[in-house]
């Protein structure tokens, strides 16, 4: 099933929950994962990263302890949310007037936050993966009680 880059390109782009799908069911998922570079993993990979940022954002929000912030990661929210709305590129979601000043208040505390950052990309674009097309059979690891990641 090899396939040129420009060909991963498309799929990751036109189909990738079916793409997902499929190496779910896949016999040897890390086959097909390995012919595809990082490019292909961060766009792949960008509406979920998006997703945990949101999730971030949202749990910073209720934790905020002043008005204030919590307009400010509202707003940032919002912005990464909906970037084409926020006149964003969509693709970028390291805005550096929102990191910033993140990264001076410790990333409140979040591992998983932590992993949204640019530098991370290529891990959490890894984990999304991962958990995604391994989800069943990380489900059944000996002793796993609880989540495997949590912020």
């Amino acid at each position: 099933m090899p396939m040129t880059i420009e060909k991963w390109k498309t799929v990751v782009r036109s189909a990738p929950q079916e793409l997902l799908r499929m190496l779910q069911h896949f016999q040897s998922p890390d086959y097909i994962l390995s012919t595809m570079t990082d490019t292909h993993f961060d766009e792949w990979t960008l509406a979920s990263r998006r997703e945990c940022l949101v999730l971030c954002l949202d749990r910073m929000i209720t934790a905020a302890t002043t008005e204030e912030i919590k307009l400010w990661l509202h707003g940032w929210k919002q912005e990464f949310k909906n970037p084409e709305k926020a006149g964003l590129d969509p693709y970028n979601i390291y805005a550096r007037a929102f990191w910033g000043p993140i990264k001076t208040k410790g990333y409140a505390q979040s591992e998983l936050l932590k992993l949204c950052r640019e530098s991370e990309r290529q891990k959490l674009a890894r984990i999304v993966l991962i958990t995604h097309i391994y989800g069943a059979e990380l489900k059944t690891l000996p002793g796993q009680t609880g989540p495997l990641l949590t912020t």
